[in-house]
């Protein structure tokens, strides 16, 4: 089975991540999954933003839990787009394979609407089936799967750790791996490479499968397709061998 391949907030070398341009480039790149952020205003309006505040990409300290939609949408990075909403971004790429990581701090608010959003769509069953979620804090998605059991959750920050601690320095913890859930793991740990075949095939046979954590560099993308990963989230765009070249933001 070939790599599944996911944008990471989209294609970062032409536009700011998380907006249009940065989507419509991971499409044309190829790319048929793409992971984003999800955050609530103040009013109530889902928007796609990874950091809390947006000093980082506007150089304003406006923060997105505490602001209106309407002054939200008057910001503009420097490649002149503004920030996405989560209804325009489902209008244009709800039909690809989308992975939400819903941040933590805002999270019971932002599932309440997107559970509201679901609820209402004929096609509700359907889109879950290409939809994934990423959770920081366990009460949060406890929430999200009594209400949506079906619901494919990644494997946390404290599981991955966990897991991978457990898997590439076979340490006899219980427990450490779930069969069919998906565990990201970076190149290495402290300073040991952890993306080896040995590794990855712990997982595999313990019915798990594995995502290769924001691979650096060439080098850190083909080691993860030679260890057999399953899944790669880059911030470049797709490579298949060593003879292409990987486009970093």
């Amino acid at each position: 089975m070939s790599t599944v391949w996911i944008s990471h907030r989209g294609v970062k070398t032409r536009a700011i991540e998380n907006t249009l341009g940065s989507f419509d480039d991971a499409v044309s790149a190829g790319f048929t999954h793409i992971e984003t952020d999800l955050r609530t205003t103040a009013d109530g309006q889902i928007v796609l933003a990874h950091d809390a505040d947006m000093t980082r990409l506007t150089g304003q300290a406006m923060e997105v839990e505490k602001s209106k939609a309407d002054t939200l949408r008057t910001l503009r990075f420097p490649d002149g787009q503004g920030l996405l909403f989560f209804d325009e971004f489902m209008a244009r790429f709800g039909h690809l394979a989308i992975t939400f990581d819903i941040k933590p701090e805002s999270g019971e608010k932002t599932l309440e609407l997107l559970a509201q959003w679901l609820e209402k769509r004929p096609d509700c069953g359907e889109l879950l089936s290409r939809c994934r979620f990423l959770f920081w804090r366990r009460e949060q998605r406890d929430f999200w799967l009594t209400r949506f059991k079906q619901s494919v959750v990644l494997a946390d920050e404290a599981e991955c750790l966990k897991a991978g601690l457990a898997m590439a320095f076979r340490l006899p913890i219980p427990g450490a791996v779930t069969p069919g859930k998906i565990y990201a793991l970076p190149h290495s740990f402290k300073g040991i490479q952890t993306m080896r075949s040995a590794v990855v095939q712990r997982f595999h046979r313990s019915g798990a499968r594995v995502l290769a954590y924001l691979p650096q560099n060439n080098q850190e993308i083909e080691a993860a397709l030679a260890a057999g990963v399953d899944e790669i989230l880059t911030d470049g765009t797709i490579v298949s061998s060593q003879s292409e070249s990987c486009c970093k933001s």
